[in-house]
């Protein structure tokens, strides 16, 4: 079906209205290569989109190739230990300066070996004006410097923003930061990180997560440990999702350390929200995991889990298992999510899908953020031009 206006706008009034009329993102959104785009523009090029964790970056030097609406970028730990977002493109000729993960003194670009020092300040320019000639009087080298893009930090986890008029991430997150605010997040520890390749869309993925309907068929374990009768939903303008009263994994291996000075009705709960556009979350009284899904086309997305423990005290070799354990059961979750997911995407090709039907009692989540993608899309943004100066 193409892409029009009139048709972005005829979806959003079908997912906003009641959600007993209300009909979800057609099947078509979610394979079709020009909604696709039309997401990285309206979506993506103007979010703070998660990238990756701090714990990917632990060092000075330490870079980090990412890529946010199509645009190739980096992030670096500067030598104060800062981090920093740069489009990842040489001043001179574009080139790419980045390509793999790894540890830099400086960027060097391998086209004419122009260099930057990790805050982005250009260095060197090497023979610019003949054979042993390293400057050139027209050349001011401090307008050419790496361009920066907008990054901050929250949860040690890393976001950027090409959009250098949007409001700071700070802003962004305050409702979510408030909600949980018992919960001190300078504790948190990174335990372990894994990879999954989902062959399906990203708003599947996301949708699937924020609600919980599907749990006693597709997650019987889940629903033996935290089930539907203990569960509630979270609003918020750029989060959704569901929570659990009481969340009570198998430990075999005995507790973890637990964040201080919780009360007493936040011991056994969780809470799962999505964090528009791209971040998982699951916080819990021990720990906190986070996927961060990064969409490789219409028809497959990246995710990467991270599981962060709690306190200095967590590291102990002997809290190994217990670490592990927990882990294992939330990875073990996703991958049953990632199969109905994959059913969910074939069969959102066939063009009888016109629509979700949603549950009255236990999909108001879904529609939520399925309402967040409709507005986007049916709004057009103003395109922006490459920010001047960096931070949150």
């Amino acid at each position: 079906m193409p892409v029009t206006q009139d048709s972005l706008v005829n979806v959003l009034s079908g997912v906003s209205a009641p959600v007993e009329q209300a009909r979800g993102l057609p099947g078509w959104m979610f394979g079709d290569p020009d909604v696709y785009a039309l997401e990285q523009e309206r979506i993506f090029a103007g979010s703070w989109v998660c990238v990756g964790a701090e714990d990917d970056l632990p060092r000075v030097g330490d870079v980090m190739p990412v890529e946010v609406a199509g645009r190739p970028l980096f992030v670096v730990r500067d030598q104060t230990g800062y981090l920093r977002c740069f489009h990842n493109i040489c001043s001179h000729r574009g080139a790419l300066l980045v390509t793999d993960p790894g540890r830099r003194k400086i960027i060097a670009c391998p086209y004419h070996a122009w260099t930057y020092e990790l805050d982005g300040t250009l260095k060197k320019t090497p023979h610019i004006c003949g054979q042993g000639v390293h400057d050139s009087p027209t050349l001011d080298k401090s307008l050419h410097g790496l361009k920066p893009v907008r990054c901050a930090t929250w949860a040690r986890l890393v976001f950027v923003n090409l959009d250098p008029l949007a409001p700071s991430l700070d802003e962004e997150l305050a409702p979510l930061a408030e909600r949980w605010a018992a919960y001190d997040f300078s504790l948190l520890r990174f335990s372990s990180a894994e990879d999954f390749l989902l062959p399906a869309n990203w708003k599947l993925a996301i949708e699937n997560f924020v609600e919980r309907y599907h749990l006693p068929w597709v997650h019987p374990s889940l629903n033996g440990f935290s089930g539907i009768d203990h569960s509630f939903e979270l609003f918020g303008d750029l989060f959704v999702g569901v929570g659990s009263r009481k969340v009570t994994p198998p430990r075999p291996h005995g507790p973890l350390p637990t964040f201080p000075g919780l009360p007493a009705e936040l011991a056994e709960r969780g809470e799962y929200p999505a964090l528009f556009p791209n971040v998982l979350l699951g916080l819990h009284c021990d720990s906190l995991f986070a996927y961060v899904m990064t969409p490789q086309g219409p028809n497959e997305t990246k995710e990467r889990l991270y599981f962060f423990s709690v306190g200095e005290e967590s590291l102990e070799p002997r809290y190994a298992e217990a670490k592990a354990a927990l882990h294992k059961v939330f990875a073990d979750i996703n991958r049953e999510d990632m199969d109905i997911v994959s059913r969910l995407h074939r069969g959102c090709a066939s063009p009888a899908m016109m629509g979700a039907v949603f549950s009255p009692v236990f999909e108001k989540t879904s529609q939520a953020f399925q309402r967040m993608v409709a507005e986007r899309l049916a709004e057009p943004r103003e395109p922006q031009t490459v920010s001047v100066e960096a931070g949150g």
